[in-house]
């Protein structure tokens, strides 16, 4: 289904019988219910009669004043997209309408073909803007550059020292949990470097051993089997610039072998060959697991250890930054939107507080997607207690429902972390899955992290998702 806002003098034009009746008409008749209208409600797009836009004091080349017209709903709803209709004797007008920056226009009759043409397009266009939101949300949860401040003393060091080694072509490693952002953090030293301008390339070391290493380092024609021509690695990708190794604990070990050599002579060779190929790249990764401790059990490789411990952070959880809260709500909140524009201007006291007592297993990864859920759900201008899981009352079981206290005092500060984690950590999946009904790719989603990462949490606990789902679905 579509939505259409109409701007038209007749709220009844003989013209609409024309559209199929998917599309959901909305009309209006002034420009000042416009602006409030388009607040309230998101629409695929917008229709102009040409008469409407031709208003009285329209002189007989009105480009000027279609340009002013289109210009401000550019301004505030630069993905709208924008049609104007008319009759044939309107052209010259329709094509001042297009240049002044409509997308298109459709002349009355209306003729079928025409009709569906646009409609396609326009169904198309829908589904391509949300891809792209998508991944503009998706590949920037957290802006370093500009949360690149905490008033978490650890966090601020570590961001002053990582500023100043950016400048070096030391290679950086990045702990933490899940979700902490190191992926943005690694975008952010990549900014501040001298090779800023050159490529950031990224590589999930996740997988096979023959696979990861082709990827990194590339293939000679006739390699293997399948190998029809020869293909570049991402260290030639990335040459000048930054080569990122997101999870290097799971990289193979004649993977480290071959990244230990080339980080040595700056040399490395395709997979089936023997040429030398230069190597000019910063290496930057980031692993979930403390690789001191993973080297000393030989699952990783030792001196390529070594080459990372003079330049190691281990960036905080959320829930030891919970000072810095307001600041990344406020910042989450505020690129939402731009790019929806839907009047929200904050949370709603109950919220925040809701939210500081939360844990966030899931770091910034799901403070991103909670904002993005109850952003969603919410009218203008705040966001209310109730747009976060699992509702105004916030049961017993919701994620968002504070540990009960536990006799911790006597406790170091990791111990005690653990000891809540673990009473906690039980009741968030069970509300999960509760909401999501068992569906392990939305429960993983909503928590802001892997499907495999839930179902290793849900075997640690004795969970089973057939306890969540609906019996007959």
């Amino acid at each position: 289904m579509l939505t259409c806002l109409l701007l038209s003098h007749d709220f009844e034009p003989a013209w609409a019988n024309a559209f199929p009746q998917e599309i959901q008409f909305e009309t209006l008749d002034n420009y000042e219910d416009c602006a409030q209208k388009l607040l309230r409600k998101r629409y695929d797009f917008a229709l102009l009669e040409i008469d409407f836009l031709l208003t009285p004091k329209t002189d007989p080349t009105p480009l000027e004043h279609f340009t002013a017209i289109f210009q401000a709903l550019r301004h505030n709803y630069p993905h709208l997209p924008l049609l104007v209709l008319g009759p044939l004797s309107q052209t010259n007008n329709l094509a001042r309408a297009v240049r002044a920056g409509a997308d298109g226009y459709l002349i009355t009759p209306l003729a079928p073909a025409a009709l569906q043409l646009a409609l396609d397009h326009l169904q198309q266009a829908k589904l391509t803007q949300g891809e792209l939101t998508h991944l503009r949300l998706a590949q920037a949860p957290i802006d370093w550059a500009q949360l690149g401040t905490s008033q978490n003393p650890a966090l601020s060091k570590q961001l002053s020292q990582i500023r100043a080694l950016a400048m070096t072509d030391s290679p950086l490693l990045l702990q933490g949990e899940v979700g902490v952002g190191k992926e943005q953090v690694a975008r952010w030293a990549h900014e501040q470097s001298p090779s800023r301008l050159a490529a950031f390339i990224q590589v999930q070391c996740r997988r096979a051993k023959k696979q990861i290493e082709n990827e990194l380092f590339g293939y000679e024609k006739g390699a293997f089997q399948g190998a029809q021509a020869s293909r570049l690695g991402q260290v030639e990708l990335a040459h000048g610039g930054t080569l990122f190794l997101k999870n290097i604990e799971a990289l193979s070990p004649s993977a480290q072998d071959k990244l230990l050599q080339m980080l040595r002579k700056g040399v490395f060779t395709r997979h089936g060959g023997d040429a030398l190929m230069q190597a000019k790249i910063r290496l930057i990764a980031s692993s979930e697991i403390d690789l001191i401790a993973s080297s000393k059990a030989a699952a990783f490789n030792e001196d390529l250890l070594y080459r990372f411990q003079s330049a190691s952070f281990t960036l905080p959880p959320l829930r030891d930054r919970l000072a810095d809260l307001p600041q990344i709500i406020r910042y989450i909140l505020k690129r939402l939107e731009e790019t929806y524009r839907k009047g929200i201007q904050g949370l709603e006291p109950e919220a925040l507080d809701a939210l500081r007592n939360y844990l966030f297993p899931g770091n910034f990864k799901e403070l991103n997607y909670l904002l993005e859920r109850a952003y969603g759900l919410s009218q203008p201008p705040y966001i209310g207690l109730s747009a976060f899981p699992l509702g105004g009352s916030v049961p017993e079981t919701s994620p968002l429902t504070p540990a009960p206290p536990l006799p911790l005092s006597n406790l170091k500060i990791s111990a005690a972390r653990r000891r809540v984690v673990a009473q906690w950590e039980p009741q968030y999946l069970a509300a999960l899955l509760k909401e999501y009904r068992g569906q392990i790719n939305h429960s993983a989603a909503a928590a802001g992290i892997t499907d495999r990462q839930l179902r290793s949490l849900m075997r640690k606990h004795g969970i089973r998702k057939e306890a969540y789902k609906i019996p007959g679905k």
